[in-house]
């Protein structure tokens, strides 16, 4: 009796072993696992100059009826998130897709997907940087995704001018996410630094503006950038312009606010200015009120040097008058 109980056992666990064998195989998730999608990437090295625009194409032999999301995250190099830019959407906060960086769609149905990259055309010399991106299956993960692309950045070298004026006070929040500074009116409501609308022009000796009036747009910041086969030696002069202020503030406040001037990969300076919240303003035509004569631009061959308009240089002192007196006759400055 004992030897037949025991074949029955035996019998029982070898058919329960087969069910469970059975199951597995026809496991419709692993099999789901298994046949995910990979995405190649065509190239993970470059070496680029700031403002070169970098596209990197993605593939795929196994096309599905579904997008595969991904990011790009940086992960290391000298250089920081906002030395870039993508033409993916930048992540924020509790969207699931981790610290900060870009996320991307892979089509639905498709086998070939491209992204861009492009290193900021930034004002300041700093030198070769490198950026450490990771791109990864993040998001659905419906793709197979994980490479490192590595990029080699040089400065931009220019005999152009660059010039830009920013009172917006934007500063990252925690997450990395860019926010502009605020101020209080009298009812405690916020209101943005960039509620006041500040411009600036630059004029040549015969008082021309020389920039097409780009940097007199509503735009924070404002810039401009002068070329140089444009122009002719000589000193320009670069004037901001508080053109209409904003709600008025619970208390007087002064401006963060600098006027940045560039060389392309030569130099740089910043040049602070003072302005206040219940400072004159230029409405409606500009150059009434709320201007600054703040430096003087001056081109000798491919050669710029910028000079403080009110340093004390006799160059400087001796045109002041005459041009502030120029500055008054101008009438209705045309905004863009």
């Amino acid at each position: 009796m004992k030897k037949i109980y025991r074949n029955k056992f035996l019998l029982s666990v070898l058919l329960a072993s087969s069910v469970l064998v059975s199951c597995d195989q026809d496991n419709p998730t692993e099999n789901e696992r298994v046949s995910k999608p990979v995405i190649e990437v065509d190239q993970t090295e470059f070496s680029v100059t700031e403002g070169d625009e970098i596209t990197i194409n993605l593939s795929t032999v196994q096309p599905i009826n579904n997008t595969m999301e991904f990011k790009v995250e940086l992960i290391g190099g000298t250089g920081s998130f906002r030395d870039y830019t993508t033409s993916g959407d930048e992540t924020v906060e509790d969207d699931g897709m981790g610290i900060i960086g870009h996320r991307f769609s892979f089509p639905a149905y498709a086998t070939d997907y491209s992204f861009t990259i492009t290193p900021e055309l930034d004002m300041f010399v700093e030198g070769a940087e490198t950026l450490k991106l990771r791109v990864y299956s993040m998001g659905n993960s419906n793709g197979a995704l994980d490479k490192i692309i590595n990029i080699n950045v040089a400065d931009y070298v220019s005999n152009d001018i660059a010039i830009e004026l920013n009172w917006s006070k934007t500063r990252p929040d925690r997450f990395g996410t860019l926010v502009d500074g605020t101020y209080l009116d009298a009812a405690g409501d916020e209101h943005p630094f960039t509620d006041y609308d500040f411009d600036f022009y630059v004029f040549d000796a015969a008082f021309n503006e020389v920039t097409g009036f780009a940097a007199a747009t509503g735009n924070a910041p404002e810039k401009a950038v002068l070329l140089d086969a444009d122009l002719v030696d000589g000193d320009y002069y670069i004037i901001p312009d508080l053109y209409d202020s904003g709600t008025d503030p619970a208390v007087r406040f002064k401006f963060d606010i600098n006027l940045k001037v560039a060389k392309y990969g030569v130099w740089y300076h910043s040049m602070p200015l003072t302005y206040f919240s219940d400072n004159a303003v230029s409405a409606p035509s500009g150059l009434n009120g709320g201007e600054t004569l703040a430096a003087i631009l001056t081109k000798s061959g491919t050669t710029y040097t910028l000079s403080d308009f009110n340093t004390g240089d006799v160059l400087a002192s001796g045109k002041a008058a005459q041009l502030r007196e120029r500055i008054r006759a101008i009438k209705n400055i045309r905004r863009k």
